[in-house]
C-alpha cells in the first residue's frame, strides 16, 4: 500500500480490491483519535496482474465504509481531516472508471 496505517475501508469489483481512506502519522499508526494525516488514497491491488494503483477520494477521511452494488463501489461517511463526521459518499463507477460525489442530510 502506498502509506501505512488503519481505519481503511475495503471492497472488491471487477477482480480489483479497493483499500480506500484511513490514517497514518509519519508511516506509524497513530492512536485514535488518529493525530496523523487521514489520506484521500484509494490504493487498487489488481488481481489478475497483481499490480498496484492509486485514485483518490473526494476528501481524506478515516473509519469509513465501503460497499458495492450495481457495478459501483460506495465509500460512505468516517471521520474527515477537519475531525467531523463526513456527510460524503464517493462512488466510483467500475464499468466506466467515473467518480461521483453526493451528501447526505446527516452525517
Amino acid at each position: 500500500m502506498s502509506v501505512s496505517g488503519g481505519g481503511r475501508a475495503a471492497a472488491v469489483l471487477n477482480n480489483k480490491i479497493y483499500f480506500a481512506g484511513g490514517f497514518y502519522s509519519n508511516g506509524l499508526f497513530a492512536p485514535y483519535p488518529a493525530t496523523g494525516r487521514f489520506p484521500a488514497t484509494v490504493d487498487i491491488y489488481d488481481l489478475v496482474t497483481s499490480a498496484w494503483s492509486t485514485m483518490q477520494l473526494s476528501e481524506g477521511r478515516e473509519g469509513l465504509s465501503a460497499t458495492t452494488a450495481g457495478g459501483k463501489i460506495y465509500f460512505a461517511g468516517g471521520l474527515s481531516n477537519q475531525l467531523s463526521s463526513s456527510n460524503k459518499i464517493d462512488i466510483y463507477n467500475g464499468n466506466d472508471a467515473t467518480w461521483s460525489v453526493i451528501t447526505i442530510s446527516q452525517a
